[in-house]
């Protein structure tokens, strides 16, 4: 889930009508978290049945490996990796690099003991 809040001053975030691959929805959220937004994950909503291929069939974990590599390529310069790129069967982020660059620091306060 992501708010485009236009009042905010801040871009609205899309999804990207020409990625016809697997993995759209992490497009969608690695795009929102690259510009700052904050992402939420609701795994009990479907809002639109898109028309055309699918890829949960059994080619799947090929497909979705396939989809992470690109989504790493593309947002490679701010420090999204693959975990293990050497490995064919890995298909997950390490968005650790990503996560400083994106996201403001967590704000830390020392308070003194009395």
């Amino acid at each position: 889930m992501l708010r485009n809040f236009r009042k905010e001053g801040r871009r609205e975030v899309f999804p990207n009508p020409t990625y016809d691959i697997h993995g759209e929805d992490t497009l969608l959220a690695t795009e929102a978290m690259s510009l700052g937004y904050t992402v939420m994950m609701c795994a009990n909503i479907v809002l639109r049945e898109l028309d055309g291929p699918s890829y949960f069939e059994e080619d799947r974990l090929k497909n979705m490996r396939a989809a992470h590599m690109r989504i790493a390529e593309m947002y490679k310069h701010l420090g999204l990796r693959m975990k293990d790129p050497a490995d064919p069967e890995n298909k997950s982020f390490d968005r650790t690099e990503f996560y400083d660059r994106c996201w403001d620091q967590l704000k830390e306060q020392t308070v003194p003991k009395p």
